[in-house]
């Protein structure tokens, strides 16, 4: 099923690709200012909207495969801190990332949007 959700996944990147590149042909060029893409919103926001996405798959992820002690590897200590405060730590510390990454997110947006 995992292998399916990939492919899946995958297709509707081609798709998305595929749509995009038609787009920007149909186009007309613009002049992009200082921190501003095509698009005309703030690249700083967009990435942290990125990261914020990125976080709350991996908390998703650790919701449903959670991982279980004995942690191993570099990161082992972090992982060990998050378990700490339950079975769902985990879930805990990614959820809390992607809610500051998209705090974040939105007062980029904020900011250029004022400007």
């Amino acid at each position: 099923m995992a292998i399916l959700i990939g492919i899946g996944a995958l297709l509707a990147l081609l798709a998305f690709i595929a749509w995009d590149r038609r787009r920007i042909a149909n186009s007309q060029p613009a002049v992009l200012g200082e921190g501003k893409s095509r698009f005309g919103s703030n690249l700083r926001a967009n990435g942290f909207a990125a990261v914020a996405l990125m976080a709350a798959v991996m908390a998703l992820n650790e919701y449903f495969q959670p991982r279980v002690p004995p942690f191993t590897g570099r990161w082992s200590f972090v992982y060990e801190f998050a378990y700490a405060t339950g079975p769902f730590g985990l879930v805990l510390y990614w959820t809390l990332l992607a809610a500051a990454f998209a705090a974040a997110a939105v007062a980029a947006w904020r900011a250029g949007s004022l400007s």
